[in-house]
């Protein structure tokens, strides 16, 4: 058992490092860039439903992914498949006065977790990735429970036998 774990905690090594650095590069600039939030808008559905259709029209043939009120603004975002399958087109439309203040492609768009979170989730390794992250969780779950298996054994051979009486 001793060897299969020592074995396999090598060949899991690379990606242990792999998903511990990408999943660092997508949580530490995440956590430099916390602002204070704008306080939320008392923008009627109406006016977010106008804000949202106008921010259609700079994506007509991209699907919703999620939208974001911030403030006096309605953040958009729309899916991206052709540039990868976490990739998002972003418009910007104001509430008060609907117009467009900023939409940006996702080839243009500098946030590093566009291209970090394809990786980290498999998707960017194609239909092996995502079947290789469960595995190397699996076997990272395994080498926990055999590693406390070890320990386990080795506590009780250590232990001295209780004595005996004589008789």
């Amino acid at each position: 058992m001793r060897q299969c774990h020592r074995t396999a905690a090598v060949l899991l090594s690379a990606f242990l490092l792999f998903m511990a650095t990408t999943g660092l590069l997508l949580v530490v600039p995440e956590l430099l860039s916390k602002g204070a939030a704008n306080a939320p808008s008392a923008a009627s559905a109406a006016t977010i439903d106008r804000s949202l259709m106008l921010a259609q029209s700079a994506f007509p043939d991209a699907t919703l992914r999620d939208l974001r009120i911030d403030g006096d603004r309605l953040i958009v975002n729309f899916n991206a498949p052709e540039h990868n399958a976490r990739a998002i087109h972003r418009v910007i439309v104001t509430l008060a006065q609907p117009r467009i203040v900023s939409a940006m492609r996702a080839q243009n768009n500098p946030a590093s977790w566009m291209t970090v979170l394809p990786l980290h989730a498999g998707d960017a390794f194609g239909p092996i990735g995502q079947p290789l992250l469960l595995i190397t969780a699996l076997a990272l779950a395994a080498l926990c429970v055999s590693g406390l298996v070890m320990w386990w054994q080795a506590r009780r051979a250590r232990r001295p036998a209780p004595a005996r009486k004589s008789v």
